[in-house]
Order: C-alpha cells, then sequence, then structure tokens
C-alpha cells in the first residue's frame, strides 16, 4: 500500500510538472525570439549610420562642388564669361533734426 500512495502523488503532482516545462519552453522560445529581433536592429542600426555617412559625404561634395570657383574651374572650357556683380555701397543716412 505504500507503494500506491507515493505513485498516487506522483501522479497528482504530474500536470504540474507539465505546465512547469511547457512554461520553460515558452520562456526559452521568447528569448531566441528577442535575441533575434536584437541582431536585426542592430543590423538595421549599421546600415542606418552607414547611409548617415554616406549622405554627409555626399553633402559635403555638392557643397564643395558649388562653390562659385568650382564652378568657374567647370565652364572653362565652354568659353562663358563669369558675371560679377557690381558692389554695391552702403551709406550711413544721417538724421536731420528739425
Amino acid at each position: 500500500m505504500a507503494k500506491d500512495s507515493k505513485v498516487g502523488r506522483l501522479y497528482d503532482w504530474l500536470p504540474y510538472g507539465a505546465l512547469l516545462c511547457l512554461l520553460v519552453l515558452v520562456y526559452i522560445a521568447n528569448v531566441h525570439r528577442v535575441q533575434k529581433k536584437i541582431r536585426a536592429i542592430n543590423e538595421e542600426y549599421k546600415q542606418i549610420e552607414e547611409l548617415k555617412r554616406e549622405y554627409f559625404s555626399i553633402k559635403q561634395k555638392s557643397l564643395y562642388d558649388g562653390t562659385l570657383n568650382q564652378v568657374a574651374k567647370k565652364i572653362e572650357g565652354f568659353d562663358l564669361e563669369r558675371e560679377v556683380p557690381v558692389p554695391k555701397k552702403i551709406e550711413k543716412v544721417k538724421k536731420v533734426d528739425a
């Protein structure tokens, strides 16, 4: 009879053990899923940083190529003259007291 009571207690705890195993499996699956997402986020972050560097280098190059001297160098062979605006004289207006 002592054997039957121990086996009976084991069968009483069996659903709890199965639930515990299920929870452990869900926990492990969740950890793997989160780690996969973190790796994907890190990869996207690296791509964003690379694109940012590329954007700034292109922007810097276009700003440099757009300066008057660089444009003048590019149009030298086209028989074009550079239009130089006449500088304006700034005059100070004096107030007349009445």
